[in-house]
């Protein structure tokens, strides 16, 4: 599949968001049709019902993170796309764990990984996960330089403002999808991602994540040179672990007081319970030895198949990206698809690396 795209889109709020819908106009428009037609046959909701639902999430964003919104609003101008449809489409994650019509085909299921300290070769922190998603989400890298916020490289689809990625200040921030019961509307995971990554430390990174009114739960991974934190939230509560070498988590809530907020992910996706312990395996039988060449191999692991940490065809889920951050280097290496058959590359926040 060859290289990831990288759109690369500069200036302030709008105009990053109206040169990402320029650049993609058509990748918008399609992957927007094509998410829709997928939800609503597998949720038995309408397309109106989506909409409602999505946009009863705005207040809490437009609150949360104004500039966010700004650079949806360019991104439905450049693509020529009413916004309503932009900013259902970033509410993505949200729909498909309680949308209007819950969908139980399929959830999401990225296993996200640290590494830092003694546990690695060199010292240095990594973090990363497996993207996993639909076949019909296309991956693209964004690239952004900001008049108002430090420059990240970003792993998104057409339409979307980020999924993960690392900022010019060596910041790093992957996640996974939780079901939690105490649901209710706020702002969408990938506001909270990219809020994350317009802080210029660890601490603030984490205070931007704890501090948000969150629609769903969600687990983040962060990380900067030299540290990681795991940042396992509900809609209302967050618990943190600091990682003291590796760190590994999947698709259900770990921390025992969680648990009596799990919703019904281990029971539609009980993969996810072997995913994260399988990964922590991995992790600790290098432990001392882990660096670019180890990750990218568990990063292919199989065990457990189909829906493995390299996920093929699971449930209607494949990796269509693995990606490992190395913060110190604010770059990362990734993959266009399952990486037992496509290759690492290095993508760097400065253009022609």
């Amino acid at each position: 599949m060859g290289e990831l795209r990288v759109i690369e889109c500069r200036g302030g709020a709008g105009e990053r968001g109206r040169s990402h819908g320029e650049q993609l106009r058509n990748e918008v428009r399609d992957f927007y049709a094509a998410w829709v037609d997928h939800t609503c046959s597998q949720s038995g909701a309408t397309e109106q019902d989506l909409i409602s639902y999505g946009g009863a999430h705005l207040p809490a964003s437009r609150e949360y993170a104004p500039d966010l919104v700004e650079e949806l609003e360019g991104i439905a101008a450049g693509a020529g796309v009413p916004f309503e449809r932009i900013f259902l489409m970033n509410c993505f994650d949200e729909v498909a764990c309680h949308g209007p019509s819950i969908i139980k085909a399929g959830l999401h299921g990225c296993t996200a990984f640290a590494a830092t300290g003694v546990a690695t070769a060199d010292g240095r922190s990594y973090v990363g996960q497996g993207w996993d998603m639909p076949p019909l989400c296309p991956p693209y890298l964004l690239r952004l330089i900001g008049d108002d916020q430090p420059d990240a490289l970003l792993v998104s689809h057409p339409g979307l403002v980020g999924g993960t990625g690392v900022n010019e200040h060596g910041l790093a921030i992957v996640w996974n999808t939780l079901k939690a019961k105490d649901v209710g509307l706020g702002v969408p995971a990938l506001f909270v991602a990219r809020k994350a990554l317009q802080a210029t430390e660890l601490a603030e990174l984490v205070g931007n994540v704890i501090g948000s009114q969150r629609a769903n739960g969600m687990n983040f991974v962060a990380a900067d040179s030299a540290a990681a934190i795991n940042l396992e939230l509900s809609a209302t509560r967050y618990h943190t672990t600091y990682c003291t070498g590796i760190l590994a988590h999947a698709n259900h809530f770990e921390a025992p007081e969680f648990l009596e907020l799990e919703a019904d992910s281990p029971l539609v996706a009980p993969d996810t319970l072997l995913r994260s312990g399988r990964m922590r395996v991995l992790l600790e039988e290098k432990r001392g030895l882990i660096d670019l060449e180890a990750l990218q191999s568990i990063m292919a692991d199989h065990a457990g198949a189909p829906g493995s940490i390299c996920r093929h065809d699971a449930k209607g889920f494949t990796t269509v990206v693995s990606v490992i951050y190395v913060p110190s280097e604010r770059a990362m290496w990734a993959t266009n698809g399952n990486p037992c058959v496509e290759p690492f590359m290095r993508y760097s926040l400065e253009a022609g690396e």
